[in-house]
């Protein structure tokens, strides 16, 4: 399922110059909205830390981001599952390198990142309604590029999101 899924979004981009173009700045775009988006609100995190509270959540700003990566980054060297467009002898759309690619580092990160977002400002907003929405395209872009299967956009997801959400909103 996970393979045939994974061709028929290909074959999308694969057969079409704009859907490929768009797949390929989209996720190279995505990565660098996501960057600026964590630095811009982790400075504010920082800069409006004025009592105890705000300073731990300044602190988790920082930290559940990174652990989620780590943890992915992990988990990638446990599955050492091969990136689809190696697997199956296609062209990647950004000239990835070969490496693992479950789960997807960039979705697990746009997730949790998008969380961290809504977390400092106190729910959903019109950031936040922003920032979800391309953290679901940044996973999608992912796919279209040759580089994820959707399994690993959507264990992407999870993870980010789920411990985005423990993290920031249980902790």
């Amino acid at each position: 399922m996970d393979k045939k899924l994974f061709l028929f979004l290909y074959s999308k981009a694969e057969n079409n110059k704009i859907i490929e173009k768009i797949s390929a700045v989209g996720t190279k775009l995505s990565y660098h909205i996501f960057v600026l988006i964590f630095a811009v609100f982790g400075v504010y995190a920082v800069f409006m830390a004025v009592n105890k509270h705000d300073l731990i959540m300044a602190v988790k700003y920082f930290l559940i981001p990174l652990m989620v990566f780590i943890l992915n980054t992990s988990l990638r060297k446990v599955f050492k599952k091969e990136r689809p467009f190696l697997a199956l002898g296609k062209k990647s759309l950004i000239g990835k390198k070969n490496s693992y690619s479950f789960p997807s580092n960039h979705a697990a990160s746009a997730m949790v990142i998008s969380i961290a977002v809504i977390y400092t400002q106190n729910g959903i907003n019109a950031i936040g309604a922003a920032v979800l929405p391309l953290a679901f395209l940044t996973g999608i872009s992912r796919i279209f590029a040759g580089v994820h299967y959707p399994s690993d956009v959507l264990f992407g997801w999870l993870i980010g999101g789920l411990l985005g959400y423990l993290g920031f909103f249980c902790l």
